[in-house]
């Protein structure tokens, strides 16, 4: 959920509050396992080239048909 704000249970937290126990790793672990597979293009992630549609370009253009 966007604009949310979701905690860590304090039963993940060390006892001094600066570190992480083990249930917490063996939770996110396979969360954040891995490499994302994104294109590349000379070495660098490829992204996508949008095209820049004005608004009012496409009430015209439902306005015609």
């Amino acid at each position: 959920m966007a604009n949310a704000e979701k905690t860590v249970p304090r039963a993940w937290i060390n006892a001094d509050g600066n570190g992480l126990e083990q249930p917490f790793i063996d939770y996110v672990l396979p969360l954040i396992q891995g490499v994302p597979r994104a294109p590349q293009e000379h070495s660098l992630p490829r992204y996508a080239r949008l095209k820049k549609v004005l608004v009012s370009d496409l009430q015209d253009a439902c306005r015609q048909s």
